[in-house]
């Protein structure tokens, strides 16, 4: 099954391709994804996040309350599928922003 997806192509003529919907690379890989995509704004959103969740995680050890451990889990949860859910469109405005414009829109095939 095709995915949809987009080409862009920047002034010294790099290609990138990029699918449309959910990035697993960045659900699995988070900040090393956007380092390696160059996608600067996503990878200091990442890492303030996972500063955020560390320090959040270290309270609630010390506090050792079941229930704010599973509030903590779910917000971690909650955080990496968002990362997976919004990673393409990062990846997308990362390269419009460096001058890269679309080229080739391929749609999914009909089925």
């Amino acid at each position: 099954m095709a995915r949809r997806t987009t080409g862009y192509l920047d002034p010294g003529r790099d290609f990138v391709r990029v699918k449309q919907g959910f990035s697993w690379p960045a659900l699995f890989f988070g900040i090393f994804w956007a380092s390696a995509k160059k996608t600067w704004g996503a990878l200091f959103l990442m890492l303030l996040v996972e500063i955020v969740l560390f320090a959040l995680g270290v309270a609630v050890q010390a506090s050792g309350s079941l229930w704010l451990a599973l509030g903590q889990l779910l917000l971690q949860v909650a955080y990496v599928v968002l990362r997976g859910c919004f990673g393409n469109a990062w990846w997308r405005a990362s390269l419009r922003r460096r001058g890269y414009h679309v080229v080739v829109e391929k749609p999914a095939p009909a089925p």
